[in-house]
């Protein structure tokens, strides 16, 4: 309950300003018959209009602020996004009671977000700001439990041993290039989106780098970079605007990434855990989208490999919604 009020506060806080574009995500590895690690998150974001550095059109105290942020003020366009996301982890054995040291904690995150765009057609620059509660307050454990009564698997059961309750900050900052692009007359275009990302708080300090290669047939001019490791990618709303009409268009991407991890709370901070760290991980996505008049559905598969000494790796899916207003 206390986070419902939390999040209906955080959205009237920003209610002057205009979303552009609605998205919902959901991940979980339900898909590969799996249920351990990153298990499962939703997301929710509203992205503005491209043209908010327009004093003059966005003449508030949110936009005046945000237009006071010194980096890239010569690029054409300005979108600002908030995003809330919720992310949980467990073990892979979910029907021991005890703690179990030797993997990962139970945990869940509940993350509120903001983050600026400066960007042109072909390239952005994003810098973003995010809070976060760890623990119980995140209610993780009745919202994992509550899905697997509705699709009718079994609870897990330990719960009670999850990570004590935290708040953490952290700032992000992203690079994203559209390298190859070639549009054909027949509506077909294939374009390569590399994409840099850093993020530093008290959760999650890493370093990201990958590649995206897209062919598409009617598709928006959007930015299908890879994202971020967890959780859903917020950079595909951007200049999703671009195509809106009655025609059907389809994509298919690929994309391979390599991320440094310098720290990460969930597995670092209990040092009560031996569970190996998580410090060197590469991956790759394939992205499947559908564009219609206002809407996109995107479904997409991702797998990681832990380059550790047992060099595990996880699997899950994404499905994706987004409206255009």
């Amino acid at each position: 309950m206390q986070l419902r009020n939390f999040f209906i506060l955080y959205l009237s806080l920003f209610s002057t300003l205009y979303a552009e574009v609605f998205s919902y995500s959901f991940e979980n590895d339900a898909i590969f018959k799996t249920d351990k690690y990153y298990t499962n998150s939703i997301s929710y974001s509203w992205m503005s209009n491209k043209d908010t550095n327009n004093n003059k059109k966005y003449n508030s105290f949110i936009y005046n602020a945000i237009n006071k942020i010194p980096f890239h003020n010569n690029l054409s366009n300005q979108s600002v996004q908030f995003n809330f996301e919720h992310l949980m982890f467990t073990p892979e054995d979910t029907q021991e009671t005890e703690k179990i040291i030797d993997d990962v904690p139970y945990a869940g995150i509940a993350l509120l977000g903001l983050s600026v765009y400066r960007w042109e057609e072909d390239y952005f620059h994003n810098i973003g700001l995010n809070f976060s509660l760890i623990g119980p307050a995140a209610f993780a454990k009745e919202s994992q439990n509550g899905i697997h009564k509705i699709i009718g698997a079994k609870s897990a059961k330990g719960w009670n041993n999850q990570l004590d309750n935290a708040l953490g900050i952290g700032i992000t900052y992203q690079y994203a290039e559209k390298h190859l692009k070639i549009n054909f007359k027949n509506k077909h275009k294939i374009e390569m989106v590399n994409q840099v990302r850093f993020d530093l708080g008290t959760g999650f300090r890493d370093f990201l780098i990958g590649s995206n290669f897209r062919y598409g047939y009617n598709a928006p001019n959007n930015f299908a970079s890879i994202g971020k490791t967890l959780g859903s990618n917020q950079n595909n709303s951007l200049n999703l605007e671009s195509k809106k009409n009655k025609y059907f268009g389809y994509s298919i991407s690929y994309g391979i990434f390599y991320n440094y991890i310098n720290y990460f709370y969930i597995i670092d901070y209990d040092k009560s855990y031996t569970v190996d760290p998580i410090r060197n991980i590469r991956g790759k996505i394939l992205d499947l989208g559908f564009y219609y008049d206002d809407y996109t559905l995107s479904i997409s598969f991702k797998e990681e490999v832990f380059l550790s000494k047992k060099n595990n790796s996880q699997k899950w899916g994404t499905i994706s919604i987004k409206k255009v207003f």
